[in-house]
Formats: C-alpha cells, sequence, structure tokens
C-alpha cells in the first residue's frame, strides 16, 4: 500500500474539518427554513381566516380577500361541488398542505354557521426563497472549501517547505567530506521546531563524521597489518620455490600455502572495497572460468580427504567485474559446498548468464532459507561464523549481481548468482 504523503493528509484534514463544519451548518439552515416557512405560512393563513370569518360574521356580503398567492372562498352545501375535491375533504380549523391544479397550497377552514369559509395560500414563492438561500449556501460552502484548499495548501508549504530543504541538505551531504557541519542543514527563518531538528541533526552528522574517521583509521591500520605479514608470507614462499632441490611434495605444500596468502590478501582487498562507496570500476575484466578453476585447486585437497568429487563444466568468460570480488565469491560458494558435503559431488556450471554451484551435502532447511544471506546468521547445522553467504550477498549487490538459494533438506544446496555485468 502507497504511503500518503504528510502534504496529503494535512490537505484532507483541513477539508474533512470544513466539510464536516459545512454539512452542519448546510443542515441547520435547512431545518431553519423549513422551520420559517411552516411556521410564517400558518401564522399568515391563520390571520387570514380569522380576519376573514370575522368581516363574514358582520356582514356576509363582505368582499373575499384576494391577492397575489391568497385566495378565499365561501362554500354552502349547496355549492359544495364547485370546490376541487381535495378543499372538501378539509377539516375546520387544521391547516393542511395540498396541491391544487399542479401547485402547492397551504389551505385552512373555518365554519360560521352553514358557511364554510376557505383561504389557500400559494406556497410557491416561499419556496423559491428557500431554493435561493439554499443555493446561497451551497455557494458559502463551495467557497469556503475553496478558500480551504487554498490554505491548505498554501500551510502545507509553509510547513513542509522547511522539511523538504533540511532533506535536500541531507541528501547532498557527502559522507567522505569533513566539512564543518555546524550549520549544515541550518534553516533560516522556519521556525524553533524546524531549528530544533536541523540542529539535532548537525549534532548527529558530527557524531557520525567522528565514528567514520575511527572506523576509517582502524580498516586502513587493519589493511595495513595484514598486508605487511601476507607480503613476508609470499615472498618467502616465492624464495623458497625457487630453490632447485625443492622436493615435489615440499613444492606442493608451498604452492598451498602461498595460494592461501593471496587468498587472504583478495579477501583484504574485497572488504576495503566494500567498505567504500564507490561503485565497481569501469574497464577492470576478469577470467570467470580461470577463478572458478583456481578456486577448485585451492580446495581440492579438503575435497579429496572427504571422498568430494569436484566437477566444473564453464566455458570461456570474461566480465567486466574486479577479479577479487569474483574469487570471493566464488570461493566462498566453493568453500560452503565443501564444508556440508560429505561423501558427494559438488557440480560448478558456468555460463553467459549465470554461475550454479549445487552439491549433494545436508541441504538448507525451508525456514532458513530467506535468513541465511544475513549478517552472522547460523542455522542448526551451521558450523561457521555466518559471515561467508553475507559476504557473498553484499558483493553480488555491488556488482548489480543477484544471488539465490534452492534447497531441499538431505539431497543438497543450489546457489545461482545471476550477472549483469556485460561480458568481453
Amino acid at each position: 500500500m502507497r504511503e500518503v504523503s504528510l502534504r496529503t493528509r494535512f490537505v484532507a484534514s483541513i477539508l474533512a474539518v470544513v466539510s464536516i463544519a459545512f454539512a452542519g451548518f448546510y443542515f441547520a439552515v435547512d431545518q431553519f427554513l423549513e422551520v420559517l416557512e411552516a411556521q410564517l405560512l400558518e401564522r399568515t393563513l391563520v390571520h387570514e381566516l380569522h380576519e376573514f370569518a370575522a368581516a363574514y360574521r358582520r356582514d356576509p356580503n363582505t368582499p373575499r380577500p384576494s391577492s397575489a398567492g391568497l385566495h378565499a372562498y365561501v362554500v354552502t352545501d349547496e355549492t359544495a361541488a364547485l370546490l376541487p375535491q381535495r378543499l372538501n375533504r378539509l377539516l375546520p380549523d387544521w391547516p393542511e398542505s395540498l396541491h391544487i391544479d399542479g401547485r402547492e397550497y397551504l389551505a385552512g377552514r373555518t365554519d360560521v354557521g352553514k358557511a364554510r369559509l376557505y383561504v389557500t395560500l400559494d406556497v410557491a414563492p416561499v419556496e423559491e426563497l428557500q431554493d435561493r438561500l439554499e443555493t446561497v449556501a451551497w455557494a458559502i460552502g463551495i467557497t469556503a472549501l475553496a478558500a480551504a484548499l487554498l490554505v491548505a495548501l498554501w500551510l502545507t508549504r509553509l510547513v513542509t517547505g522547511p522539511m523538504r530543504r533540511i532533506a535536500e541538505d541531507i541528501a547532498a551531504t557527502d559522507p567522505r567530506e569533513h566539512s564543518d557541519r555546524a550549520s549544515l542543514v541550518a534553516v533560516k527563518g522556519a521556525g524553533r521546531e524546524f531549528a530544533m531538528i536541523a540542529s539535532a541533526f548537525d549534532r548527529f552528522l558530527q557524531r557520525m563524521d567522528q565514528f567514520v574517521a575511527r572506523e576509517q583509521a582502524f580498516t586502513e591500520d587493519a589493511s595495513h597489518e595484514f598486508r605487511t605479514p601476507l607480503s613476508v608470507i609470499l615472498s618467502s614462499v616465492q624464495l623458497l620455490e625457487a630453490d632447485p632441490d625443492l622436493q615435489p611434495r615440499t613444492a606442493e605444500k608451498l604452492q598451498r600455502v602461498r595460494r592461501a596468502a593471496e587468498q587472504m590478501q583478495a579477501l583484504i582487498e574485497a572488504l576495503m572495497y566494500l567498505a567504500r562507496e564507490e561503485i565497481a570500476p569501469e574497464g577492470e575484466f576478469c577470467d570467470m572460468r580461470q577463478v572458478i578453476e583456481d578456486a577448485v585447486q585451492d580446495r581440492q585437497p579438503r575435497a579429496k580427504q572427504k571422498a568430494v568429487e569436484i566437477e566444473v563444466i564453464a566455458d570461456p568468460l570474461r566480465l567486466e567485474v574486479p577479479a577479487v570480488m569474483a574469487a570471493c565469491v566464488v570461493g566462498n560458494l566453493l568453500e560452503n559446498a565443501v564444508h556440508y558435503t560429505e561423501n558427494g559431488m559438488i557440480r560448478v556450471e558456468l555460463s553467459p548468464q549465470e554461475l550454479v554451484v549445487q552439491d549433494s551435502g545436508v541441504g538448507i532447511a525451508p525456514a532458513d532459507l530467506s535468513n541465511i544471506f544475513e549478517r552472522r546468521y547460523r542455522g542448526p547445522q551451521s558450523r561457521g561464523l555466518g559471515l561467508g553467504l553475507y559476504l557473498i550477498k553484499r558483493i553480488c549487490d555491488r556488482l548489480g549481481w543477484s544471488v539465490r538459494a534452492e534447497s531441499v533438506p538431505g539431497a543438497g544446496a543450489r546457489f545461482v548468482v545471476t550477472f549483469s555485468s556485460k561480458a568481453a
């Protein structure tokens, strides 16, 4: 469900309040007009009927009252048939609304001796007045809604403007620049509340600068301290490998030491790469088949000890990604497969679209599949630190790749890495 913006909610709230107020106002006006119509017409009719009756008692030949919308009748039993049927059914001293010839009248009757006196009052002018007043009420209501909308838009602009400027300042902040942040997101003329928010965020940025500076210093120092002994190891191995009297078994062990040191060096480069914010450099390619062959060769001794066969199906493929990143992904996938497979098979398939690593190990429980790429997540059968798959996921995200896991418990696991980088 799409989140409703603060601006929309603010405008909708004001319009709702104004609409409710207008509905109440219109209902009150309508009821007032109904009561006013009834009271005004009935009083006028009763007054005219009493005046007519008093004049008729004094002189039966007195002129009948007649004016615009007002008519009077004198009826006896002999002339009753001349009246409209609705008037004949009218009860004495009981005003009633009725329709005659398609028009609405308020009619009243009183008896003087054997004569029946009727007075009818046309209600059309009053209803027209009521309609005009209701039209005025609607016009006032629509005008009020339009004015409320304009005021609401103006208020939301006034309220959200500083928030938008703060958001723009935050979005434009480069964490790699250590500039003075004392007034980075301070908003002038926005009111004390927004100034407090801006000041609080500035203080937070200052603390973040200090934290990032400490982390960068630690990362640089740690990488330097790791690289120094690794360089010593690699240079020493190269000197030993250059010995012409080196025994084959010793040479094989030295090769394993060299590859392990090179893997550690590549891992440090990968971690340093992930610690930086920039995207993968363009124009740097790697041979994916060679990366796979090197990773398999490094893990063959351990796989043979566990009677695990590693099968590789890979055509030549060059991808525009750093080699250390690709090696870290392939190496961790193979390491994970060898770790959880006993007396089985590991199959590695490489195509221009994807890399598939499938093993016949213990598999992954369905409840763990959605969590295995989380940092330090360890399932019931896990014996690692929960960092290998997390590192794979982070590298894939940075390279624009995607990785997913499929598994049937007891029947092995299948990891699929889908490439998005262009092949060369």
